[in-house]
């Protein structure tokens, strides 16, 4: 019997702590699980949208202490062609826009996601001896993509003008720089070398990038540099 109350007891007790402790609440952005079903999910607001990755609803393009509220939302149906360009475009890290949204195409056809990478014609870059994707081994074509991207949506939306060439330009060039990023230390001079090839890039695309190049000028501005 004596045994018996114990269990009582012990019982009542552990029902009435159950009761009196708060189910614990998600601290952190990573640990709110996401919307279901879990289909190009946003979080927060930048440039109209901001997006996690697909497949399990993991965190892909921005840090927890980045997300605005820390609190998982849909896509917002009311960011138009437009607002999803300039925030893939401008507020994406390049690695997620390449991973998440061109190899998967997400937003086809809405967006135009062609590209043709680096635009050095076939013959020069034979002539010079270099991959035009990846110039002396620096991995450019991320970049160049992106750059396609912005080039091509905003000429799609019909936005595309003096204005808006140079500021998808600018971000062409902060790409390629954030590649050149990764070199310092005893690797520091490889970092300058990535530097000054991608200027010559950028400066191409500034004097060539509508079309009025021939392929001696585009030569004659790499040859600066291979």
């Amino acid at each position: 019997m004596r045994f018996n109350k114990l269990l009582f007891v012990l019982s009542t007790t552990l029902v009435t702590l159950s009761k009196a402790t708060p189910t614990p609440q998600p601290t952190d952005a990573v640990d709110i699980p996401a919307v279901e079903p879990v289909d190009i999910d946003s979080v927060g607001d930048v440039g109209g949208i901001t997006y996690i990755d697909d497949d399990e609803g993991d965190l892909e393009l921005f840090d927890a202490a980045e997300l605005p509220g820390k609190e998982f939302v849909k896509r917002d149906p009311q960011c138009s062609a437009p607002c999803r360009t300039d925030g893939l475009l401008f507020h994406t890290p390049i690695n997620s826009f390449i991973k998440n949204y061109r190899n998967k195409k997400f937003m086809s056809p809405t967006l135009d996601w062609g590209s043709d990478g680096c635009s050095v014609p076939k013959a020069v870059a034979k002539a010079l001896k270099i991959n035009k994707d990846k110039p002396r081994g620096y991995n450019f074509l991320p970049s160049c993509q992106r750059h396609d991207f912005g080039y091509r949506n905003y000429k799609k939306q019909k936005r595309f003008n003096g204005t808006s060439r140079s500021k998808i330009d600018s971000n062409f060039k902060k790409d390629m720089y954030n590649v050149c990023k990764q070199y310092s230390g005893l690797k520091s001079w490889k970092g300058v070398e990535c530097r000054r090839i991608a200027d010559v890039y950028f400066k191409m695309v500034r004097l060539c990038g509508t079309g009025g190049c021939s392929v001696a000028k585009v030569k004659s501005i790499l040859k600066s540099i291979f």
